[in-house]
């Protein structure tokens, strides 16, 4: 029985379909890969903005590329048989059309140079381009677009800063294990935009090395950027920070490190030295020096004898943490610590003595700052629900400015409260990890808040 003449015409149109769907997908994967490589042009602020990243219309990106194309040098100064040629008697879509055929030939044939490369990609708005040694991790050079994740910092340039140093202290391995990347790494990183302070992942992807320890990356955002000119620094309620509020005990067996011992390894470092404000504060206390001596006494520890301290301290001391919103919506906390006994010295308790209030919008902390150094606390726009998470942030003045030497990591739950962070002073040192964790065991103290709110 013969076959009937359509079986083969319909399977021929269902190729033909099939051929048109991947020249399509084939077309669209080669636009958004020209897209963030092809340099914008100089355009009216009037004209058409279209859907692509870099806000050009498919059009718009064909017409970049040619003027592109025509300011590259061939390799001999003149036109080669073959060689790509747009004339004036072509349209732009008609020298486009078969632009996925002839892109691999064009590069071929044409030399470019990398530093005119590495130019037009440093001069990118959009584009996130970092240079950076990676033995130390040190910023070298920056695109415009790397430059706008980082404002409201202290230092007048991103550049020189360490990179481990605005990187989730969780992170810092994950770099130090690609001194030498070729693969893209994955981070969390802390982003500054306007008011705004948000940790988010993103990836480093490796684009060429421009020395033996100096790499040019790409910096790729997995989570959504912070709004430029957000409406608030902080976008959660101000009803859920009450949740937080209360008396915490530190807990010594969650903890890796007390507070005074990070402030001595501090010290060792070549840190500028962080005064612990909440000994300082309690000592100058005469009824909690009093109650502290006693206490003292019952272990035959003298009070001059700060080495053992530290952990005396850390069985006694609470502290009372109060949050609230500004008048602008940005969060902010006010701290006390007092002296509780235990049941073997009387049970006494000291009056609550003042620490700080801090604003977390990243202006310097009055309380824990000097003439060398200064603490800055921002608020992450994007804490997950249930939990505000903070980023502490200091920084040591040099001839030239201020440049960052120390971050920590704040958690804050209704339950408990961990501090995190690393030491060191170069990316190749041995890491000092520290957390502190501590407890919840009770509620605001009324009499304490109205002196509180009534500030």
């Amino acid at each position: 029985m013969a076959s009937s003449p359509f079986v083969n015409s319909k399977s021929r149109a269902e190729r033909l379909r099939e051929e048109k769907v991947e020249q399509r997908k084939r077309t669209r994967d080669l636009i958004d890969l020209l897209d963030p490589l092809v340099p914008l042009q100089d355009r009216p602020i009037s004209s058409e903005k279209g859907s692509l990243k870099s806000r050009r219309t498919v059009l718009q990106l064909y017409e970049d590329t040619v003027a592109a194309i025509r300011s590259v040098k061939v390799g001999n100064g003149s036109q080669e048989r073959g060689s790509v040629q747009v004339g004036s008697d072509r349209s732009v879509s008609s020298f486009f059309r078969r632009l996925d055929e002839d892109l691999q030939s064009c590069i071929d044939r044409c030399r470019v140079e990398k530093e005119y490369v590495v130019k037009g990609m440093m001069s990118s708005s959009f584009l996130q381009i970092v240079e950076m040694d990676t033995q130390e991790w040190t910023i070298v050079k920056t695109s415009a677009g790397f430059d706008n994740l980082f404002q409201n910092l202290p230092c007048s340039s991103i550049v020189g800063e360490r990179l481990p140093l605005l990187v989730h202290p969780h992170d810092l391995w994950t770099l130090r294990m690609h001194d030498k990347p070729r693969d893209p790494v994955e981070i969390r990183l802390s982003v500054f935009r306007g008011n705004c302070h948000a940790c988010i992942r993103c990836e480093l992807h490796p684009i060429t090395a421009e020395n033996s320890t100096s790499t040019l990356f790409f910096l790729r955002t997995v989570d959504a950027l912070p709004s430029m000119v957000p409406d608030r620094a902080w976008s959660g309620k101000a009803e859920f920070l009450s949740s937080l509020c209360g008396v915490f005990n530190f807990d010594d067996i969650c903890s890796t490190a007390s507070p005074w011992e990070v402030s001595s390894r501090m010290k060792d470092f070549g840190f500028p030295e962080q005064v612990q404000l909440s000994s300082s504060a309690l000592l100058a206390s005469e009824s909690s020096r009093v109650v502290l001596e006693e206490y003292l006494a019952l272990h035959g520890v003298e009070l001059h004898r700060y080495g053992e301290l530290p952990q005396v301290f850390s069985r006694i001391l609470q502290w009372h943490l109060y949050f609230d919103v500004t008048a602008g919506g940005i969060p902010r906390f006010t701290m006390h610590v007092r002296l509780k006994m235990p049941e073997i010295a009387g049970c006494k308790i000291t009056p609550w003595i003042k620490l700080l209030q801090v604003t977390l919008d990243g202006q310097p902390n009055q309380s824990a700052k000097n003439v060398d150094s200064q603490v800055r606390f921002y608020a992450q726009s994007n804490s997950p629900p249930g939990e505000l998470h903070m980023t502490s942030l200091y920084w040591r003045k040099r001839k030239d400015g201020w440049s960052c030497f120390h971050n920590r990591d704040w958690i804050m739950k209704p339950d408990r409260c961990r501090i995190f962070g690393q030491l060191f002073r170069s990316a190749q040192d041995k890491l000092f990890e520290f957390e502190h964790v501590s407890v919840r065991v009770g509620d605001v103290d009324n009499q304490l808040l109205k002196d509180i709110v009534g500030t």
